[in-house]
């Protein structure tokens, strides 16, 4: 499949104004005065401020069907503009396959209105439809658009084919009129609720250590990739060693921290049982750094502040390892208060949210208690890291294991 942007340009009134101060002062007489300002301003449209782009998400791009398929659906990873899907094992009348994708309006206060232009070089045999779930997205907003291919007609004799080509055109609007969101959400208000305020009002609030109206535990829901997530306070306070200069303490308990209260996906550590490494080189950090973060909404990226994340090292390591995040993974002693097989347990502390032992530590999929990663190698052994069980309680797992990812972020 092929996406085609129509990129149009919004218009940025910006002000300068040349002052000109005239002085008239008579000698008899004081004459008046007459303050003079006149000016222009040009504001010039730039295609870069409308970004609208096909991405990654630990569901699309998606390949299925009705019968066991050959092929897959990709993203061009040199233009994120382009996707393409190859479909094989259509043999009968009825048999289908859905190329599903997410759309992302990455733009900064740009809003996108998005329609659609479909070709199918065999319809003797195909019937090919295409459906985008949101056609008006707010800047920010993510939607998910697929491509069905459908056999209409059984092939007798020879091998039959079809071309597909399915443009998505993005128009530029001004923010306020994509109906995906909302544009006041970029505003920086005055703090009122947590859960209604935008992510713009909270980063404000934190910098001006203005967040009496928040407590620790307060949640707001989150939209990413067209889901609905919660996210809950989990502390507040600055704390000691804190700061820049500190390097030998991390970061993660540290200020206005804020964690996904369950598990977004589930996945494995690393595709074999070792911990060597770290946290650093694990396929989740990869997830969170790159595809994860991504995919949040441009106003909760432009509030999240990077933080410094040092994590524990396993039996066959000598280190702890120490990275710059702005999604991260917690702690045995951020979650428990300790943890005895962490080498870096006293770089950091409890969350305030868990030093409430009423709280519970257990997070869910789907409905159901599920295990959750912590990103410190066990320190004991070479092959696992920390974990949370379903029942809440802290142990291990093994680094090929499939478990819940639940990351945290500071605000400022």
């Amino acid at each position: 499949m092929h996406n085609s942007q129509n990129k149009k340009t919004l218009q940025i009134v910006l002000v300068v104004l040349i002052a000109v101060l005239s002085l008239g002062i008579g000698y008899a007489t004081i004459s008046n005065i007459n303050l003079i300002i006149d000016g222009n301003a040009t504001a010039n449209p730039n295609d870069n401020n409308f970004k609208v782009h096909f991405v990654e998400t630990a569901d699309t791009p998606n390949l299925e069907g009705n019968v066991t398929l050959t092929g897959s659906a990709d993203i061009d990873k040199n233009d994120n503009t382009m996707a393409t899907f190859n479909v094989g094992g259509l043999t009968k009348e009825g048999d289908y396959a859905i190329a599903t994708y997410t759309i992302i309006n990455n733009s900064n206060d740009v809003g996108a209105k998005l329609s659609l232009e479909l070709t199918n070089s065999n319809a003797d045999y195909f019937k090919v439809t295409e459906t985008i779930t949101d056609t008006e997205l707010q800047a920010g907003d993510t939607t998910t658009g697929t491509v069905k291919v459908e056999m209409i007609k059984t092939p007798l004799t020879d091998e039959v084919t079809t071309s597909i080509t399915a443009k998505i055109k993005a128009t530029a609007v001004e923010n306020a009129s994509a109906t995906g969101g909302d544009s006041s959400s970029k505003v920086a208000g005055e703090p009122e609720s947590f859960s209604t305020d935008s992510w713009a009002t909270i980063q404000k609030a934190v910098q001006n250590n203005n967040t009496s109206t928040y407590n620790v535990g307060d949640t707001k829901s989150v939209t990413i990739n067209g889901n609905n997530y919660q996210v809950r306070i989990a502390n507040k306070t600055i704390g000691e060693h804190c700061g820049d200069n500190d390097t030998e303490y991390s970061q993660t308990a540290c200020g206005f921290v804020v964690e996904f209260a369950d598990i977004i996906p589930t996945m494995k550590m690393r595709n074999t049982n070792t911990n060597v490494g770290g946290y650093p080189v694990t396929l989740v950090y990869d997830y969170l750094k790159n595809t994860f973060y991504n995919s949040l909404p441009s106003d909760l990226q432009a509030a999240i502040k990077p933080t410094r994340v040092i994590s524990g090292h396993g039996s066959n390591d000598s280190t702890n390892f120490t990275t710059t995040d702005n999604l991260y993974l917690l702690s045995g002693v951020e979650v428990f208060g300790s943890d005895s097989y962490d080498t870096a347990a006293n770089t950091t502390k409890q969350l305030e949210y868990y030093n409430n032992s009423s709280n519970s530590k257990i997070k869910q999929k789907n409905s159901y208690n599920n295990w959750w990663w912590l990103r410190s190698a066990g320190s004991d052994n070479y092959s696992r890291f920390r974990s949370v069980n379903h029942n809440g309680y802290l142990s291990y797992a093994d680094a090929s294991g499939i478990y819940g990812v639940a990351p945290a972020f500071r605000i400022g």
